[in-house]
């Protein structure tokens, strides 16, 4: 069990005293979900935000479907005392809590989960299936954690909300919907996010890791999350039966040279010093065994944490992959996703 300790120096103005004090609360918010998982308290709280969890992880949604998700947050909320508004930039909720003067600190959440089949076994495993981007039924599942980043949340906004004689200011809570599209937070601030509610001092977000141990919270200062952009590309061939492969210009197999041209250009256009991944999670393309195709679709994403996103080369105009992209493919959407994450070093 691990127990943060903050010990302001003697130096510090009241309004950092107030901001330590106020982190101070957050990380054990933050930490009393992780205790509860390993079971190493049997206290109310704890097993309040272990229902909580179970339940947010057997009932998830889709982006932009948040319904159900985005009114339980709602409402762990609003019975500890927040002023609640619903419905901002779709699914988008936002909390207030006033608590004298002293600076404005957002917390923030996403909800959606992602169309994924759970294989857990646990019995609180997600059995929800839903209707996807093209109309088919798909398996649902919080395979990102953001079950957990909601448990955070409500954990944190339970223990501040208790401890209001010790903290100044405001708090504002966000749980975002549509993080997965990259979309929920544009939506937000379309919606005056920032308008309506007051503009934060400070923001503190928080991401589950399956790469710390439960209990462990990580942290950097400077640059911590990627870049990430979203590129669609059709690949376009000349399609034929499948026993005169001669006669045509097979989409699948050029597909399949574009994404092991696109790897090289981690390996051998971006900087050794410099860390980024190219992923094609998706390829759709063909109608039958004995049938070659037309054209396919290739579904990419660019992770690229350097300050200067390569995300041009990617969409056909690295030297390596220009030659199949100018006769054979095209970049028939890219999606800006989101910049990459600066913390910052000081209050």
């Amino acid at each position: 069990m691990i127990t943060p300790v903050f010990e302001p120096a003697v130096t510090s103005t009241p309004r950092k005293q107030n901001v330590r004090s106020i982190s101070h609360l957050i990380i054990q918010g933050l930490l009393a979900f992780s205790l509860a998982a390993q079971a190493q308290t049997d206290s109310s709280e704890a097993d309040y935000l272990l229902g909580l969890y179970e339940h947010l992880h057997a009932n998830p949604e889709l982006s932009f479907a948040e319904k159900a998700t985005s009114a339980r947050i709602a409402q762990e909320l609003r019975q500890i005392g927040f002023s609640v508004t619903e419905g901002v930039g779709g699914f988008g909720v936002v909390a207030l809590m006033e608590n004298g003067e002293g600076p404005t600190l957002m917390l923030r959440t996403d909800m959606d989960a992602l169309p994924v089949q759970e294989r857990t076994g646990l019995p609180y495993a997600s059995r929800v299936t839903t209707a996807g981007e093209d109309g088919t039924e798909v398996p649902v599942m919080h395979a990102c954690g953001h079950d957990i980043h909601m448990t955070v949340l409500v954990g944190a906004a339970r223990r501040l909300a208790a401890a209001r004689e010790t903290w100044k200011g405001t708090l504002m809570l966000i749980a975002e919907p549509a993080e997965e599209w990259g979309a929920g937070a544009r939506l937000m601030l379309a919606d005056g996010l920032f308008e309506r509610f007051p503009r934060p001092d400070y923001n503190l977000a928080a991401h589950a890791s399956a790469e710390l141990p439960a209990g462990v919270i990580g942290y950097t200062p400077g640059y911590a999350m990627a870049n990430v952009d979203s590129v669609d590309i059709r690949v376009r061939g000349i399609g034929g039966h499948g026993a005169y492969p001669h006669k045509t210009k097979d989409p699948v197999v050029l597909a399949a040279e574009l994404v092991l041209q696109l790897q090289t250009i981690v390996s051998r256009e971006v900087s050794p010093l410099e860390s980024a991944v190219i992923t094609v999670g998706s390829i759709q393309g063909g109608t039958k065994r004995n049938i070659i195709g037309d054209s396919l679709h290739c579904i990419q994403r660019c992770s690229l944490p350097c300050r200067d996103p390569p995300s041009g080369r990617v969409s056909g105009h690295s030297p390596r992959s220009h030659g199949i992209c100018s006769l054979h493919a095209e970049a028939s959407s890219m999606l800006a996703g989101v910049q990459r994450c600066l913390n910052r070093r000081r209050c």
